[in-house]
């Protein structure tokens, strides 16, 4: 289990300041992230390079052609959601 003086150490590089209650919430957390890297590294997936894939397979290039842009008017007709004259998407950080 990670201790508390870790989590301070981690928070004040990380610029954080965490309440007495917030350091008690995310020891556990951290400490089963930490778990979790373990099983990877002790995985078979985790003894293999990380190029190994990549270096059995042969890809086509293609010609880098420049062309024109689409135009704001025209991405916008393309764009599953508009506001006010800009692309709108999902919430992903709340």
């Amino acid at each position: 289990m990670i201790d508390r003086e870790l989590v301070l150490k981690l928070a004040a590089l990380s610029r954080l300041d965490l309440s007495e209650a917030e350091v008690e919430e995310i020891r556990p957390k951290l400490s089963m992230m930490l778990d979790l890297v373990g099983q990877l590294r002790e995985s078979a997936v985790g003894k293999q390079r990380a190029d190994a894939d990549l270096t059995e397979k042969t890809y086509k290039s293609r010609v880098d052609v420049v062309e024109d842009p689409l135009g704001r008017d025209v991405a916008l007709k393309l764009a599953a959601d508009v506001c006010e004259g800009h692309f709108r998407v999902a919430k992903i950080i709340e």
